[in-house]
């Protein structure tokens, strides 16, 4: 028996139009702005819903109830609206560039006056991904309010579509995650960005969508990534990186980004707080590569490359610089800190950390020598060098 298509059977949406715009949902004209109108149709609609959603289809009336309350709170907010109809004109647009021209109707390859060729900007129009003059790239924002963007309410859409979140006000937790977002050790670990420099420079300021839906760009099998997660773009050889309203957040350098931020050759990147994301080397600048040999994780989690069993460690504490033959040592505001063992005391970190090879590392309640960090970090430069990493 097919599936019960309650667009169909309820709003009389046909399939081929599923899913439906928040204006089919409503039953109104596409592009409608009258308040009053979006209010009436609304109305309409949840009353129509309210008497079908009886019995074995109470719980899909109230999905429906939901959706059409979430269409009418995004149809009346001007600026959701605007950034909704961009959406849906742009996706218009890719439909109609999609269909074969029939014959006698080819292009003679002349521009009307005023027609702008394919791929190019009107006066003042930004590039996907690009900022406006005066805008600034955050860096690695320690507030943990989120920015409401269009990328944004498209992400809460596909969310609710593919069953990420419930339809409802609550959003649950996904399986094996606290309240913080944190999964537990056995299942903390990293994702690998398969993105060639080449690649980049194609569709750099269109950028890339990283989520637990496969049809995004990257797809990651994580319980704490959210459907559609986070986007990074290349522009002008500057790697930028946005949250996309995720449920547990994206993290630079664990500390939760609200707006656009710049992502550095040594930064750490996690979707939630523990599942690691690692971009290609080639993608940052040429300073950086050459100032900066291997450097490595240190933690408890399985992301690190020097992993540390021990519950005083967080999951990502601290990270290790090779830096003109010599390791510098960052402590990542771990909970119970980084300290610096020699002659002439112990001392905790606050600050990057030239190390001597007499000196040791405590990290959270572990004592590494000089010696281990350093094999490790060669080891890790050698797998670099020979294109295993």
């Amino acid at each position: 028996m097919a599936p019960y298509n309650y667009y169909h059977q309820w709003l009389g949406i046909k399939p081929n139009d599923q899913p439906p715009t928040l204006y089919q949902l409503l039953g109104i004209s596409q592009f409608e702005n009258d308040r009053d109108v979006i209010r009436n149709a609304t109305e309409r609609q949840s009353l129509h819903v309210r008497r079908l959603a009886r019995g074995p289809f109470t719980e899909i009336g109230q999905a429906l109830l939901n959706e059409l309350a979430e269409a009418k709170l995004t149809l009346l907010d001007d600026e959701k609206r605007n950034a909704y109809d961009a959406r849906l004109r742009q996706e218009s647009l890719h439909e109609s560039e999609s269909k074969p021209v029939p014959a006698g109707e080819q292009s003679s390859g002349k521009l009307a006056p005023g027609e702008l060729a394919a791929g190019e900007l009107a006066p003042g129009e930004l590039a996907p991904g690009e900022l406006a003059p005066g805008e600034k790239v955050d860096d690695q924002q320690a507030d943990d309010s989120v920015q409401t963007t269009g990328d944004e309410e498209l992400a809460r859409q596909i969310d609710r579509i593919s069953g990420n979140q419930p339809t409802g006000n609550t959003i649950e937790e996904p399986p094996n995650v606290t309240s913080e977002g944190r999964l537990n050790d056995r299942q903390t670990q990293s994702t690998h960005i398969q993105l060639t420099r080449e690649q980049a420079k194609q569709s750099g300021r269109e950028g890339w969508v990283i989520g637990y839906n496969t049809g995004c760009h990257f797809h990651v099998d994580c319980p704490v990534v959210s459907n559609v997660h986070c986007k990074f773009t290349w522009i002008a050889e500057v790697l930028s990186l946005r949250d996309l309203n995720s449920t547990n957040g994206t993290f630079v350098n664990r500390r939760k980004i609200r707006s656009v931020t710049r992502i550095r050759l040594t930064d750490l990147v996690t979707l939630g707080r523990d599942h690691r994301i690692i971009f290609p080397r080639e993608l940052f600048d040429s300073v950086s590569i050459a100032r900066v040999g291997a450097f490595i994780f240190v933690g408890q989690g399985s992301g690190n490359e020097l992993r540390l069993e021990s519950p005083a460690v967080s999951t990502y504490h601290a990270r290790l610089d090779w830096i003109q033959d010599r390791i510098v040592v960052v402590d990542l505001n771990s909970t119970n800190g980084t300290f610096v063992i020699n002659s002439s005391g112990k001392k905790r970190l606050s600050e990057p950390y030239l190390l001597s090879k007499n000196d040791r590392v405590c990290f959270g309640d572990l004592t590494l020598e000089y010696q281990d960090m350093f094999e490790k970090l060669i080891h890790h430069q050698l797998a670099m060098t020979n294109g295993t990493l």
